[in-house]
């Protein structure tokens, strides 16, 4: 018993006497097409109910496939539910030509792929002979271990091919943010000190480029983000965060910062134009003022960020239209749960990895 993607059916092979037995099952026998329509050699079905009860008698890998989804099932109708909409492609064991044929036919179409046993992607796209992180493979075939490199030819892949560039390149952003060594985070300004989780904090947000800190409220978010300006000390930094707090933010890069850099609390251009130094301005004032974004920010804090989580409301679509692919660091503060929708993140996520 082998199952056939092409057509999302299980597929028996066998002699047209089988017919009876097979038919409690689900089968119908499948007639040739010629002009005299003859038993063709095989019975089918798209009853997953009918795959499950027949599983001893498939090849190894469907089988096993069978019995996950039958253990997961098996509270359901699954009689009910069309075998090709979980197996899909995922299971394929018809030897047939025409599989083959189809195979071939669509791996010619995908000019972008992830081999993982060689650890190498393959492209056909003739831009890569220009690319120096690409290597002649063979005829018109092209090769790379770098998933950045990979990641320029992305719309020409499979979804296989997309996975694999997504899961090595947070592979080797983590393994690069662990390998550095966090750098001394100087003593405030007027004796102050950070707690242990406060450092551990500064640390980790000054070993990437990006970080979200999500601690609960009152273990000094705001402490760490000023403790991060004091470490990177960027020549612009725009703080964004909610106008009630905007006072008190500023209060806190005066009274921490260690190297005293001059902080603007923004109200508009024509007041408080931007200078070298901290910016901190509210979520709603970049509404009034967007031309506050087109400044080349070296750096930003997002304070409570959830406020960012629609990303189609006016508030996030400015920020995301006007630092996108602009910004080369960042940090996100929140301790306010997302706990609805994974979508919450696209805003914090499109800004730092776009």
């Amino acid at each position: 018993m082998t199952y056939d993607p092409r057509k999302g059916r299980l597929v028996v092979h066998g002699e047209e006497d089988l017919g009876p037995a097979l038919e409690r099952y689900g089968f119908t026998p499948r007639m040739s097409l010629g002009v005299k329509k003859a038993f063709g050699g095989r019975f089918t079905t798209r009853n997953l109910r009918a795959a499950c009860d027949l599983a001893p008698l498939a090849e190894p890998v469907l089988a096993n496939g069978l019995a996950a989804i039958a253990s997961k099932l098996q509270f359901l109708d699954i009689g009910a539910i069309d075998l090709s909409s979980l197996l899909g492609q995922i299971v394929s064991t018809d030897s047939s030509a025409g599989k083959k044929k189809a195979e071939s036919d669509r791996a010619l179409k995908i000019e972008l792929r992830y081999v993982k046993k060689q650890k190498r992607f393959f492209t056909t796209r003739a831009e890569a002979a220009n690319d120096n992180a690409w290597t002649i493979a063979k005829d018109a075939v092209w090769a790379t271990t770098d998933p950045v490199a990979a990641s320029r030819y992305r719309k020409w892949g499979d979804d296989e091919t997309e996975i694999a560039i997504q899961t090595l390149i947070a592979e080797e952003y983590a393994a690069s943010a662990a390998a550095r060594t966090p750098s001394l985070v100087p003593a405030p300004l007027k004796g102050q000190s950070y707690t242990p989780d406060q450092i551990a904090g500064i640390n980790f947000a000054t070993t990437r480029p990006w970080a979200v800190l999500a601690d609960d409220m009152g273990y000094g978010k705001t402490m760490q983000a000023v403790g991060v300006i004091d470490v990177l000390r960027p020549r612009y930094v725009l703080i964004l965060t909610l106008a009630s707090v905007t006072p008190a933010f500023a209060r806190a890069v005066t009274d921490w910062v260690s190297y005293q850099p001059a902080v603007n609390l923004f109200t508009s251009l024509a007041k408080t134009p931007v200078l070298p130094g901290v910016t901190v301005a509210s979520y709603e004032s970049i509404l009034n003022h967007p031309e506050l974004l087109d400044y080349p920010w070296d750096y930003a804090v997002f304070d409570e960020f959830h406020k960012l989580k629609n990303q189609t409301a006016k508030r996030a679509r400015a920020v995301i239209e006007k630092l996108g692919y602009k910004l080369s660091g960042g940090l996100f503060l929140s301790g306010t749960p997302l706990t609805r929708r994974p979508q919450d993140l696209f805003t914090p996520l499109h800004l730092s990895l776009p």
